[in-house]
C-alpha cells in the first residue's frame, strides 16, 4: 500500500537531478536550456502572492530579472525530495546586494518538467515574483498614457 502512495526512489531522483540542472541552466544564463525544464503552464510565486504564470512570460522575467540582478550566482545547499516535490535551501550571491541571501524553492513537478516554483526570500530579499510585479506595473503606466 505504501508503495503505491509514495512516488519511486527513481523518481525522486530524477526531480532532485532536474532541480539541479534547471539551476545549473540559469547560473550558465541559457534561456534555452531553462525552457526544457519548465511547464508551459509554470506558476512562479513568493510568500507575498506575487505571481507569474506560463512559460514564456516566466522566461521573459528569469532574464530579465538576471540582468538587472548583476548576474548573480545560484547555490544550492540542500535539495530534498519530500513525496512528489523537490525542497531546496540555497543562496544567491555576486549580483546586486538586494538578490544576494538566503532562498527557499518549494519544487512541483508534472511528469518530468517542473509546473511551480515556491519562492521564499526574507523581507528584503528581492524574488523573482516581485521583480516581475513591479515590471508589470510600470509597463501598465507606461500603455495608459499612449
Amino acid at each position: 500500500m505504501i508503495p503505491a502512495i509514495l512516488p519511486s526512489t527513481r523518481e525522486r531522483r530524477r526531480h532532485v537531478r532536474a532541480v539541479q540542472s534547471f539551476r545549473d541552466a540559469l547560473n550558465r544564463r541559457d534561456m534555452d536550456a531553462v525552457r526544457s525544464h519548465v511547464a508551459p503552464g509554470i506558476v512562479v510565486c513568493d510568500q507575498s502572492g506575487h505571481r507569474i504564470e506560463g512559460r514564456e512570460r516566466y522566461l521573459a522575467m528569469q532574464d530579465s530579472f538576471l540582468k538587472a540582478a548583476g548576474y548573480p550566482t545560484i547555490i544550492l545547499d540542500s535539495v530534498e525530495p519530500n513525496r512528489d516535490e523537490v525542497l531546496v535551501r540555497g543562496h544567491v550571491e555576486g549580483g546586486d546586494h538586494r538578490v544576494n541571501g538566503t532562498i527557499m524553492w518549494r519544487v512541483s513537478f508534472e511528469g518530468t518538467s517542473i509546473s511551480q516554483i515556491e519562492i521564499t526570500r526574507n523581507a528584503d530579499g528581492i524574488s523573482l515574483p516581485r521583480f516581475a510585479s513591479v515590471f508589470r506595473k510600470r509597463e501598465e503606466r507606461a500603455t495608459s498614457f499612449a
